[in-house]
């Protein structure tokens, strides 16, 4: 049986005021559209509208649906809150504030009535429409907006030469139609449920350089899986560790495995071997080696660095690519920034205090090892194991963790300016 479109977006607003970390500001629906309105709309576009434009609007006649994630850092609890008033038409252009999720369907009158005013267009453009060219004047005579979701973009019905009505998104305040794929108003309403009118996912999926010009993309019930949709937790890690929500680099040609393996059999340090470290590489940074970078290089499957910028004089770098570190080596306000831990075994060590600034820990086993109160800045972890650590107070700005499994990783009170997640693996991460 099918599911009422009024019904699958009242379930969706339920699942948004459940969401510990989502605040509904706006939700409203309208009584539905008269037929005789519905017959006067096809009269003027000389077309019959879209059964599922149709089939909408006969459930209400537009639609107003605002929230905010309470961790985005525009959030303020004493404006944003539930208004029972109705919004004006033109929230958009009036009183738009830059909320997370918003969906502002006109009212159909409204959106099929609607003419451009005081909009001077390139006379000479030419474009081409699913075969159909339209002068650019034409082609902003059949734009009838329909869903005022931001004061930057909106969506809206492009009626084609015969009538039919296709779904384009504008951009730059609503001028700009043509950097748009083209889809249709089930496929959208499809989107709009599956991302939960995230404002910002229209423009990822639907922005494309003359995207007009590509074929229909179409987004039925089907096309939307858990992969592909919107989790409100995710949204709430994306503002919190940025990029998670998008996928790392495979690099199928990298053994991150066979790198902890081959370490977890390799002699363990000692502490003294450590000391002895610690100590050359203080020599080497105080001899010009401070301030270089990592350059990864892979060989036979193997990951490992190549230092640039610095030269020392003294010393030795610390390199632990691959060594085994025992659990009772002390650690602690260890001074290793610029070193290299490459595929290192290091479960369960305690970093707390230490600066490893600028350290290469790609393909590292570090898993329930403790970071706290360290200096981690553009620190790469990329690939590595660190399900159960902790960076308590950690300054993580501009670390990379890059398909990293952070299942149960503690980032309470951890500085994340700069740092990146994409692919990391999020759960039960603590913040």
């Amino acid at each position: 049986m099918e599911i009422a479109y009024l019904e699958r977006f009242n379930k969706l607003v339920e699942e948004l005021h459940a969401h510990p970390k989502v605040e509904v500001l706006t939700y409203h629906t309208f009584p539905a559209v008269q037929d005789q309105v519905i017959q006067k709309i096809e009269q003027a576009i000389g077309k019959e509208l879209d059964a599922n434009i149709k089939k909408f609007y006969k459930e209400t006649n537009g639609l107003q649906l605002r929230w905010i994630l309470t961790s985005n850092e525009d959030f303020n609890s004493s404006i944003h809150r539930f208004d029972e008033a109705v919004l004006g038409w033109d929230y958009a252009a009036v009183e738009y504030r830059p909320e997370d999720g918003c969906i502002l369907f006109l009212p159909i009158e409204d959106a099929f009535e609607h003419s451009f005013k005081n909009i001077e267009p390139n006379v000479s453009e030419i474009l081409s429409i699913e075969g159909t060219t339209y002068t650019l004047p034409a082609f902003f005579e059949k734009i009838k907006p329909f869903d005022q979701f931001s004061h930057y973009c909106n969506m809206v019905f492009f009626l084609d030469q015969e009538g039919s009505q296709l779904v384009l998104m504008g951009d730059e305040e609503h001028l700009c139609y043509t950097d748009s794929r083209i889809t249709n108003f089930e496929s959208y309403i499809e989107f709009l449920l599956a991302t939960k009118g995230v404002a910002q996912k229209r423009k990822q999926f639907y922005g494309h350089y003359q995207g007009y010009k590509m074929s229909v993309v179409e987004t039925l019930q089907d096309y939307w899986t858990e992969q592909n949709g919107v989790d409100l937790d995710t949204l709430v890690f994306v503002q919190e560790f940025p990029l998670a929500d998008q996928p790392g680099t495979q690099q199928k040609n990298i053994d991150t495995r066979g790198m902890q393996d081959r370490a977890q059999r390799s002699e363990v340090m000692t502490q003294e071997a450590i000391e002895k470290m610690i100590h050359e590489h203080f020599e080497f940074l105080n001899s010009g080696g401070i301030g270089g970078r990592w350059q990864s290089m892979l060989i036979k499957n193997v990951v490992f660095g190549v230092y640039l910028g610095a030269k020392s004089e003294r010393g030795r770098q610390a390199i632990l690519d691959m060594q085994k570190i025992p659990q009772n080596v002390d650690l602690q306000e260890a001074q290793l920034p610029y070193s290299s831990w490459c595929g290192v075994y290091a479960r369960y060590q305690d970093f707390s205090d230490a600066d490893l600034t600028g350290s290469l820990m790609t393909d590292a086993n570090l898993e329930k090892t403790i970071f706290v109160d360290a200096n981690l800045e553009n620190v790469d972890f990329s690939r590595a194991n660190l399900r159960g650590a902790s960076f308590m107070n950690a300054n993580l700005r501009g670390a990379d963790f890059e398909n990293c499994d952070l299942t149960d990783t503690d980032f309470r009170g951890a500085i994340l300016e700069g740092a990146r997640f994409p692919g990391a693996k999020l759960k039960g991460v603590l913040r």
